[in-house]
């Protein structure tokens, strides 16, 4: 997951290699000539020996919340190659992970490897003004090693209820479109790429359209 500010870094978090599955932290650090090519590239291996980590996975999901400055983990497999759905978010300057795990209800993405997670925020603007001000992470089908899924959810890290029924404001997942034939969605897949391209809409690679799922 890549932090594209003014001081660019990324984060990566385990994987797999060969037969073992790893949960080492890395932060990577780059720095740019004034043609904004990269001159460097710094690899930092993070000591977690006394912290409380996630375990360790591959093909879990890891993008980097910008009004939050965090970086945020879902799901993936473990060293049993058992299918995950923990929530986990991870500050760069303190060089902490923090599991997530009170939530407003009990709505959450089934275990799953291989979802398409895309941080959705900032402002949107129209010609008229401001259009919508947003802070959320969209995650986008996977499997979990028998089923792929086609649903799409929604994170909200500071979910405020409309109605005053849920304690506000907290953490969110939110169900924005089913499983299944009534998804509406693309046909379900894992590893797919989804991207956010500011001012426009959430696209999976195939060039299906998913609109403005957070309003």
């Amino acid at each position: 997951a890549y932090n594209y500010g003014a001081n660019p870094y990324a984060l990566v978090f385990g994987g797999i290699q060969h037969n073992e599955v790893l949960g080492d932290t890395y932060e990577i650090r780059y720095t740019f000539n004034q043609a904004f090519a990269p001159q460097t590239v710094t690899w930092e291996l993070i000591d977690t020996e006394d912290l409380v980590i996630p375990e360790p996975r591959y093909a879990h999901s890891l993008v980097y919340d910008e009004a939050r400055d965090v970086f945020v983990l879902f799901g993936g497999f473990n060293a049993d190659h058992e299918p995950l759905n923990d929530l986990w978010e991870y500050s760069v300057g303190g060089h902490v992970w923090t599991e997530v795990t009170v939530f407003q209800d009990e709505q959450r993405p089934m275990p799953r490897g291989g979802a398409s997670m895309v941080y959705f925020g900032g402002t949107q603007f129209r010609n008229d003004g401001v259009w919508n001000s947003h802070n959320k992470i969209v995650l986008f089908g996977g499997t979990d090693g028998d089923v792929h899924f086609n649903d799409t959810w929604v994170f909200d890290p500071n979910h405020v209820s409309d109605i005053g029924l849920l304690p506000s404001p907290g953490p969110r997942w939110r169900l924005a479109s089913p499983n299944g034939e009534y998804s509406g969605g693309p046909s379900p897949r894992a590893f797919s790429s989804l991207v956010y391209g500011h001012n426009a809409e959430l696209n999976p690679f195939d060039g299906y359209i998913f609109e403005n799922p957070v309003n």
